[in-house]
């Protein structure tokens, strides 16, 4: 790559990649020479050009809704003692990790819950979550689920922040049961 763009490449792609990235980046590269065909050429035009060849980047299409399990997740963070990792979280509640993961990094997409990292004695650091600071406020506004933000405020109105016997008694069963 370095030496295609040393070579004067504007533009690459790595495969495997989708047709609509290819017709957006030749539909780039069209406007960038049309726009550097104009008879007078400023700045702002070089800047329009440059930016023809870089398509904004699409959505993200991994959007994680509310759902039992989103539950199920939080609630397992709301309730421990301590931080726990993806692979705690999906055998306490018994997926995957991979899934636990998935709905982990979406809630600390969305403030719900902290990410930080646990440094072993070898290999990568492992992620560790835990609640957010304000995650009742957050919890309810961004939208879940009357059980969670019910567990969310028992949590937060006892002294030490953590479970107490009466939101354990409240967020002890699955969402809906």
């Amino acid at each position: 790559m370095r030496a295609a763009m040393a070579a004067g490449a504007l533009a690459y792609l790595v495969k495997p990649f989708p047709h609509t990235m290819l017709a957006a980046r030749l539909a780039g590269y069209a406007r960038y020479r049309r726009i550097l065909g104009a008879p007078n050429i400023d700045n702002a035009v070089v800047e329009e050009a440059l930016r023809a060849l870089r398509p904004a980047p699409a959505p993200s299409t991994t959007t994680v809704t509310v759902s039992s399990t989103k539950d199920l997740v939080l609630h397992t963070i709301l309730e421990a003692t301590g931080p726990l990792s993806a692979g705690e979280v999906a055998t306490a509640i018994g997926i995957s990790r991979a899934t636990a993961g998935r709905y982990l990094a979406a809630l600390v997409g969305q403030g719900i819950i902290d990410m930080r990292l646990r440094y072993g004695a070898t290999g990568r650091p492992e992620q560790e979550y835990s609640a957010a600071p304000a995650t009742d406020r957050i919890a309810i506004r961004g939208g879940a689920s009357g059980y969670v933000a019910g567990c969310a405020r028992a949590i937060a109105a006892s002294p030490s922040g953590r479970s107490t016997s009466d939101s354990a008694r409240r967020c002890s069963r699955k969402p809906g049961r």
